[in-house]
């Protein structure tokens, strides 16, 4: 079956998980495979995974932040309509079948994918710190 019959634009997912920035990913697969002195024949497949876990957090990302890419990024795949927030969703689950297993879809509150995101220095995340379970009962 053809991308166009299927629906599946491959240069905008290409586009949805950034797949150049990936370049990077085996590099760092095989520096600490080498300075562990563990680099073997089992190191192109951890390259590969970890490949695909950047691509799927990619598209995992565009997804979580769509809302506020509309706001302050409208040129993003999602804001600017090269790519459906159902495309992301699907493809990084696609890429990597496990996203969601710490956390059920239907869970309340954030998705499992937002909760990684820097609240610190140049990060566009402005969240207020969490108190925890144990200072909330102390106050």
């Amino acid at each position: 079956m053809s991308a166009a019959a299927t629906g599946v634009g491959w240069r905008d997912v290409v586009e949805l998980v950034r797949a150049p920035a990936a370049l990077s990913v085996p590099g760092d697969v095989l520096a600490g495979a080498t300075a562990a002195g563990t680099l073997g024949p089992r190191t192109a497949a951890l390259a590969a995974a970890s490949v695909c876990l950047y691509w799927a957090g990619m598209a995992a990302n565009d997804w979580a932040d769509r809302e506020l890419d509309a706001r302050e990024r409208p040129e993003r795949p999602i804001p600017s309509g090269t790519n459906s927030s159902r495309r992301a969703d699907v493809s990084s689950t696609v890429i990597d079948p496990t996203r969601g297993w710490s956390a059920p879809a239907s869970a309340p509150g954030p998705p499992a994918t937002s909760s990684a995101r820097s609240s610190g220095p140049g990060s566009h995340h402005s969240r207020k710190p969490v108190q925890s379970r144990a200072a909330a009962i102390a106050a």
